[in-house]
């Protein structure tokens, strides 16, 4: 044999591969039969490479050496091909597919040609940082690489990722293996990548660093590269970050040890452990280093591996910050802003948040700049706040792009409150702008009303214009809006070609939609096999017998396509039937509801057991409900807490929170405080507030047994300081849940709860001014003193009744213009009363001009089934006749219900004959409110029905008719009205 001339031939020809295949240029590019993409050869050829570059720096190769680092997954061809026959998921058959992979033959065919994402799965992973081709070699593949398939291939997807990884290994990662060639190239290269976030790069940067390769050798800027890729999920940087930290935190080095718990912590390279990370997190921080000071500060704050303790945090992080570590100095002054473990102080948050932010700390920055935008906390200065709001450097000068970091952090709540208003404001801004994703996210908050009145039209639109610029996501909801006919004409042609180009650009549910599209044949023609094919393409997580037949049944829930239950139970039992856990939880689901199968809850309980006993916590924790509640299973709550235990013990939020309450109650378990607060489930964010924990569980109880289950909870966490626990406290003293009533305690606790901010409880004092109910006097200036404070916060509820008061002049100048403002406000927050009487200012031109089309924009927003002729003027009829939102004024009530009458509108009708009939608006005509009630009758409206029997009876605008009275009283009476009944009866009995 030839020697090779690059390490992969090296490797490739070893004993056990078939010795016949060749990788380099010069060779030809013919990939041996056993490669694939599977998880468990990934590995195995990373160990390879690594082999083969130490062999070559040794000049040497002795496979015999290694055995357990050469030999295949299968030993011949033909054992790997029998496996892949029996066990596809075993490599990704997928993936294979994909790659031309023959399964009768055992090969992929010759060459590069048919390759495509298997090679760049290839090229850019597979091979890692350590693939060291020689110079020529690099430089002749590099210059055949704008020829090959996998290239061209790349460039039509638009997949910087991939072409940046075919880079990296032909150009960037030559670095040279035999002499002492220059580095320089590679590195500069190398550090361009790395530092746009690379992980690849970041990683052969880390090993430059910590072999002296090309750089001096820097231990401490090994690391940095390696944790930057661990962040990112590259498991060979996570491997080699563990093994650098530990042999540094072994010879008792600062940045090791902190190293060493991050790799504890996160996992990375170990098994995750919290509690293992502390001792080296002390260790670290005890040698003074800042960042394992405030690593340690972490865990005391949210008491992760140890006993939270407030105090101590904030203890650590100052050390960290006066160091001028930016991390701890941003957190610090979160706990001054909070008042959490650290003296309430405004003034002092504000001194640590400049701090972080001089030295580029983004979270520093991005709170600043949103409490100048907001107003809390700094002066209100919007375009200030804008300028200062940090971004990426690639986005600096992208249009929309501050604007839109800005709506995507009120979105998530995150350095500021949360606030869908704000974040669909900011998202509009930035989608004017031109910038797609923004349009993709206005779209979204359009389409479901968040933050703004639900307009599925205009959804489309930036739907249209965010996927006419490539973006897959909008491109896959665009797809959706034709195929359910949301805010356009139904189309599931159209919504197939949609569907196909956000599949093309690798969006997961549009794959998986086309798939199923296939496989029932709506909107294409029908292909199974097509179909299966595609939805396993969608998503490289399913692996294991049954899990496509799984994901499949999931997929008719309705949203991807029509719902269909009894499709779901037909494919779920495929994959139970193959021992796929999930699915045979799923199954156990459905059983328990009787959805798509006859209900038996002991056939729900067989499913569930099936899966538990395979460890499937979700099962685990179904079992233990059917215990706790005696679904299919004789009640036992002790055998309830057997279950739950182990799930609870895994992670399962429900679980721990079921076990929680069990502790709690004392219900199958001694009853223990200590351990219920230990038990119950908090998220990390939230978990230092004092309270919180009390808090959730009291609103669990409540949930679960009743709304006065939790009170002494809420008390626990009430006098605690926990705003959110003071308002249902009151609530329970108000409605008397699980208490004795007492107005005098809700009035308190509510004072308590809005004096700390809690919008809720400013509403309710509000409201209770307003209406002068459980209040020493009604006192409306003092409601909308309430009102505003809540209003300002984004209550929906107080914006609507804050509208009512300017509408009205109720402790307010009456203002219609102001009303009308407050009553936007209040729509985007979901409040359809505020929506409608907003519609009717604009019908009528109060408080704004007129616009009829935005009118009925608002107006159909609520209820689109209303878009019948006359039911916008009965609306507006109904909101002056009755003083909705809009002061009464009963003579323009009757002209809209007159203008509405004209149209047909039954209901209009109806109500014009009243106001007729009573003289409510206009001059009383008794044989004119005949003549309309008998309009609206003849359509079927039985109020009508039974008004006109009434006037029958009475001879009311008609002469006395006893038959034709009985005649529409029965009409009106077989609709259900309960009017007509009574005054059928009362005429049926003998006089």
């Amino acid at each position: 044999m030839t020697e090779p001339t690059c390490p992969i031939c090296t490797l490739i020809q070893a004993p056990g591969s078939g010795g016949d295949t060749r990788c380099c240029p010069q060779c030809g590019w013919d990939f041996p039969a056993f490669l694939g993409t599977g998880e468990e050869v990934k590995a195995v050829l990373r160990q390879r490479v690594e082999a083969a570059r130490l062999a070559w720096q040794r000049r040497q190769f002795n496979p015999d050496a290694v055995p357990h680092l050469v030999r295949d997954p299968f030993d011949t061809r033909e054992e790997f091909t029998a496996g892949v026959k029996a066990r596809p998921w075993y490599v990704g058959q997928g993936e294979l597919q994909r790659a031309g992979y023959d399964i009768q033959t055992g090969r992929f065919p010759l060459g590069f040609t048919a390759v495509r994402e298997w090679a760049a799965d290839w090229l850019g992973r597979v091979a890692s940082p350590h693939v060291l081709l020689p110079r020529d070699a690099a430089r002749a593949l590099y210059a055949q690489s704008s020829q090959w398939p996998v290239y061209a291939w790349l460039e039509a997807e638009g997949d910087r990722a991939g072409l940046m990884s075919l880079a990296l290994v032909v150009e960037d990662r030559q670095l040279p293996v035999l002499g002492n060639e220059p580095y320089s190239d590679a590195y500069r290269r190398l550090l361009a990548s790395a530092t746009v976030g690379n992980a690849d790069a970041q990683c052969a940067l880390g090993t430059m660093y910590q072999t002296g390769q090309g750089v001096s050798q820097d231990e401490a800027a090994a690391i940095l590269w390696y944790r930057k890729a661990a962040e990112a999920d590259h498991a060979e940087a996570q491997g080699l970050l563990y093994r650098c930290c530990r042999e540094a935190a072994e010879r008792g080095d600062a940045a090791g040890e902190h190293g060493l718990g991050l790799c504890l912590f996160y996992g990375w390279g170990v098994a995750r452990s919290p509690v293992g990370a502390v001792p080296w997190y002390h260790k670290s921080a005890d040698q003074g280093y800042a960042a394992g000071q405030y690593e340690l500060g972490q865990c005391f704050i949210f008491g992760r591996g140890l006993e939270q303790d407030l105090a101590e945090a904030v203890r650590w992080y100052r050390r960290s910050a006066e160091q001028g570590y930016a991390p701890a100095q941003y957190e610090l002054g979160m706990r001054h802003y909070l008042g959490v473990g650290a003296d309430k102080s405004l003034e002092e948050a504000l001194s640590w948040y400049r701090r972080a932010a001089d030295q580029g700390y983004a979270h520093a920055q991005a709170r600043l700049a949103l409490m100048q935008i907001t107003g809390r906390g700094l002066p209100k200065n919007e375009a200030e706040g804008l300028r200062i709001f940090p971004v990426e450097p690639k986005d600096r000068d992208v249009p929309g792009a501050r604007e839109f970091a800005i709506g995507m952090y009120f979105k998530a709540g995150r350095n500021t409150e949360k606030d869908e208003v704000e974040a669909a404001r900011w998202y509009r801004q930035a989608a004017e702008h031109g910038h797609a994703e923004a349009q993709y996210w206005l779209g979204t908050c359009l389409e479901h009303g968040s933050g703004v009145i639900a307009d599925q039209v205009e959804a489309v639109r930036w739907y249209r214009k965010a996927a006419e610029q490539g973006d897959e996501s909008a491109a896959y909801l665009l797809g959706r809006c034709f195929y359910f006919g949301h805010g356009v004409a139904r189309d599931q042609a159209e919504a197939a070609r949609w569907y196909r180009d956000a599949a093309e650009l690798g969006d997961q549910y549009a794959q998986k939609s086309l798939a199923l599209m296939y496989l029932t044949g709506r909107g294409v023609q029908k292909d199974e096999a097509a179909g299966l094919r595609m939805f396993a393409r969608s998503d490289n997580r399913l692996v294991g017998p049954g899990s496509l037949e799984w994901a499949i049944g999931f997929s008719f829930d309705g949203y991807l396509i029509e719902k269909d239950e009894a499709e779901s139970v037909r494919w779920y039992r495929k994959a139970a039937d193959q021992g796929y856990a999930e699915a045979q939880v799923w199954l156990g689901h459905f059983f328990g509801w009787g959805r798509g199968v006859e209900k038996n809850q002991t056939e729900a309980v067989r499913w569930y057991r099936m899966a538990a006993e395979q460890g499937n916590t979700h099962a685990q924790r179904e079992l233990g409900e059917c215990y706790e509640h005696g679904r299919g299973v004789d009640k036992d709550n002790a055998e309830a807490v057997r279950w739950y235990r182990p799930a609870a013990e895994r992670g399962d939020h429900q679980a721990r929170e079921r076990l929680a309450l069990m502790y709690a109650t004392g219900v199958g378990v001694p009853k223990d405080e200590t351990a219920a607060l230990r038990w119950f489930p908090v998220h990390e964010s939230v978990s230092a507030i004092p309270g919180v924990r009390e808090f959730e569980i009291g609103r669990s109880l409540g949930y679960n047994r009743g709304f006065g289950a939790g009170v002494q909870w809420y008390r626990k966490a009430a006098e605690q300081g926990y705003a959110e626990a003071q308002n249902e406290l009151a609530e329970c003293f108000a409605r008397g849940w699980g208490v004795e009533k007492n107005e005098t305690e809700a009035m308190r606790w509510y004072r308590e709860a809005a004096e700390q901010g809690h919008a809720e409880a400013q509403f309710e004092i509000g409201h209770r001014y307003y209406c002068g109910s459980r209040v020493e006097k009604k006192d409306e200036a003092e409601a909308v003193r309430w009102y505003r404070q809540a209003a300002a916060q984004g209550n929906g509820k107080a914006q609507l009744w804050l509208g009512k008061c300017f509408a009205f002049g109720r402790g307010v100048a009456q203002d219609e213009t102001e009303a009308a403002r407050w009553y936007r406000q209040a729509a985007e927050r979901g409040e359809g009363e505020a929506g409608e009487a907003l519609a009717v200012m604009y019908f009528i031109g109060r408080g704004v001009p007129r616009d009829d089309a935005e009118g009925l924009r608002l107006f159909l927003a609520r209820d689109a089934a209303r878009d019948v002729p006359g039911a916008r003027e009965l609306a507006i009829g109904n909101a002056l006749y009755y003083g909705i939102s809009l002061e009464e004024d009963q003579a323009e009530a009757a002209r809209w219900y007159r203008k509405g009458a004209d149209l047909g509108n039954a209901e209009a009708q109806y109500r014009l004959g009243f106001c007729f009939r009573y003289g409510s608006g206009l001059q009383k005509d008794p044989a004119e409110a005949v003549r309309w009630y008998r309009r609206a009758a003849d359509q079927g409206y039985a109020d009508a029905q039974f008004d006109l029997g009434n006037c029958f009876e009475r001879g009311v605008g008609v002469n006395k008719d006893r038959a034709e009275a009985m005649r529409w009283y029965r009409k009106a009476a077989d609709q259900g009205n309960q009017e007509a009944q009574k005054a059928l009866a009362a005429l049926d009995k003998p006089t």
